[in-house]
């Protein structure tokens, strides 16, 4: 009898120069070795909002030169990021976790 498995949202968390994004992608790599089946997804994504975070964070765009109010703007940029990669109703985590990816 085959066990049903449920799937896992594992989370590398750290900031930016701290490795886990190659954490990510070893873990990724040693899935598809298992063949287990995997999706590597990155924040900021991919998507529209995930765009605007790398642009800001990249200093090509700018809504506000005072230093407090773009911090708040990116946190709020980096949760409607977050939500947006997670319900997307076309390809969100969660859509592909449902789907069994």
């Amino acid at each position: 009898m085959q066990r049903e498995t449920q799937a896992k949202f594992i989370v590398f968390e750290g900031i930016d120069g701290s490795g886990s994004s190659t954490q990510a992608e070893l873990l990724y790599q040693h899935f598809q070795r298992q063949k287990i089946p995997a999706v590597l997804s990155p924040e900021p994504s991919n998507g529209i909002i995930g765009n605007l975070v790398r642009e800001t964070l990249r200093q090509r765009l700018r809504f506000t030169t005072d230093p407090v109010q773009l911090n708040r703007q990116l946190a709020y940029l980096f949760a409607g990021d977050r939500h947006d990669h997670l319900y997307n109703e076309i390809d969100g985590v969660f859509k592909q976790l449902a789907a069994g990816i």
